[in-house]
């Protein structure tokens, strides 16, 4: 078994995984920043930023999916490393204290 392969594929669909599902939250963002619509006008009358908490809540959606694929790449390193010492016969032994 290759496990180099399986490793790079891995990391190969989180890589696009986080690209296509961060896009609306990207996406949300940039319109908030540029004043597009649906996020017109941005402050209100009396000089407040509008959209605050929708801002927010797409920057902290990005963060949480950032979060997800590094949990995802921790654990897909981790079975890579236990894999790779499999083959090749390497034990390791837990340290005491």
């Amino acid at each position: 078994m290759n496990v180099f392969y399986f490793l790079e594929e891995r990391i190969s669909f989180v890589r696009q995984f986080y690209r296509k599902a961060g896009e609306p939250f990207k996406e949300t963002m940039r319109l908030i920043e540029c004043g597009e619509e649906p996020f017109s006008p941005l402050y209100d009358e009396d000089g407040g930023f509008l959209y605050v908490g929708e801002y927010i809540q797409a920057s902290e959606s990005l963060d949480l999916l950032g979060i997800m694929c590094l949990t995802t790449l921790s654990s897909s390193f981790s079975a890579f490393l236990q894999a790779l010492t499999n083959q090749i016969g390497l034990q390791c032994k837990k340290k005491k204290g």
